[in-house]
């Protein structure tokens, strides 16, 4: 009998011993739980200030964005008044007398022209920002010529100097065999003529 009591002691100090472990391990998770979640919350009270800055700066770049598209319209804009002011736009009708200046314009550079061809570009106003809402259109004129360097820069000097706009497009120099002193050069010229 006397075993008993002392086995009933064991028992309950056995029960006591896992209610107290239990309990430990309980508040121990929870305390664990808690210190995450203070320092979830804590890195949430962080980042609220964060998030706000990015938003505002996002909004900012959104502005400066909007600035930006704006100025560059307007410096497209400023570049056709300057263009309509600083360069003669001629109408359709006078094109022969304009490609009569260039071939003058070869002549007097000593350029050979073997061939000048009006080519009439219909682009949608997508493709071509300068004719965008106006009324021109663009033309190219396509010329084969012979000539040296020198001359080649003088003369599409003498063509880019004109009063009517014109300017380079394409510019393809190919040495001759027959005569190493000049290149047999095919160039494109764009200008723009009233509808």
């Amino acid at each position: 009998m006397i075993g008993n009591p002392i086995k009933k002691i064991l028992e309950l100090d056995n029960k006591k011993i896992a209610l107290i472990i239990l309990a430990s391990s309980v508040l121990l998770c929870l305390d664990y739980y808690f210190v995450i979640i203070k320092l979830q919350l804590q890195n949430l009270r962080n980042a609220a200030p964060k998030i706000q800055k990015f938003n505002n700066d996002l909004s900012n770049l959104s502005l400066q964005l909007d600035k930006m598209q704006q100025a560059k319209q307007e410096h497209l804009e400023e570049q056709q008044r300057l263009l309509r002011e600083a360069k003669k736009i001629i109408p359709e009708g006078q094109v022969p007398s304009l490609l009569e200046e260039v071939a003058d314009a070869a002549k007097s550079n000593s350029v050979e022209l073997t061939q000048m061809k009006p080519v009439r570009q219909n682009l949608p106003p997508a493709k071509d920002k300068a004719a965008a809402g106006q009324n021109m259109a663009p033309l190219l004129i396509k010329l084969d010529v012979s000539c040296g360097y020198h001359e080649l820069g003088h003369f599409i000097n003498d063509l880019e100097n004109n009063p009517v706009f014109m300017a380079v497009e394409n510019l393809t120099i190919t040495p001759q065999q027959k005569d190493y002193f000049k290149q047999k050069v095919e160039l494109e010229l764009k200008t723009y003529v009233e509808k």
